[in-house]
């Protein structure tokens, strides 16, 4: 019987992208904070669509609210691209501004805006509440 040739010798796999690790619940320093956020996905969309709901209100925005949209950038490990809502006093003059997500860890993470004008109180650094996940859920 013939030998079967070698294998090739196959490359590791890439380094996992902690970006898609977000899911959970967090706390996060914006103004009148430590507030309590969470971070899930939207459900009503395909792939890895974050939703981040505030958890607990400050002066500007009330609980229950979604603090920010994002999706994970396609060319840059470790970063979703985001709209965060900016409000002034009991949720007036919202708007939607553009932010990145960069993460440096599946505990933490850290939020700019891309114009750091738009708003105040950035960047907002997010610490994980409990264990972090190994493996990311499904989209």
């Amino acid at each position: 019987m013939p030998m079967l040739p070698a294998a090739p010798v196959q490359p590791p796999a890439p380094p996992m992208n902690m970006a898609r690790l977000l899911n959970g619940n967090w706390i996060a320093t914006y103004p009148g904070g430590p507030l309590r956020v969470v971070i899930g996905l939207d459900q009503m969309l395909r792939g890895r669509n974050y939703v981040a709901t505030l958890i607990d209100g400050n002066k500007d925005i009330p609980p229950g609210n979604v603090m920010w949209r994002g999706t994970l950038d396609q060319h840059a490990p470790g970063i979703v691209v985001a709209d965060q809502i900016c409000a002034e006093h009991g949720f007036q003059q919202s708007r939607w501004v553009m932010a990145r997500i960069i993460v440096s860890d599946p505990s933490n993470f850290r939020e700019e805006l891309v114009n750091p004008k738009d708003c105040g109180g950035f960047p907002v650094k997010f610490t994980r509440v409990g264990p972090a996940p190994t493996a990311p859920g499904t989209d």
